[in-house]
């Protein structure tokens, strides 16, 4: 399992677009993906 952090280093948050363009890189590439943002997880898919 892998996760992305919600900030840098210095406590600045990440761009929600870059959440955007990595959720719909991995599932072009991989078919789908699932984010744990709260429980329970969602499932994102082509």
């Amino acid at each position: 399992m892998h996760l992305l952090p919600i900030h840098d280093n210095s406590q600045e948050l990440f761009p929600v677009g870059e959440y955007r363009r990595v959720r719909e890189e991995l599932t072009e590439k991989f078919g789908g993906l699932t984010v744990y943002t709260r429980a329970p997880a969602e499932g994102y898919g082509s």
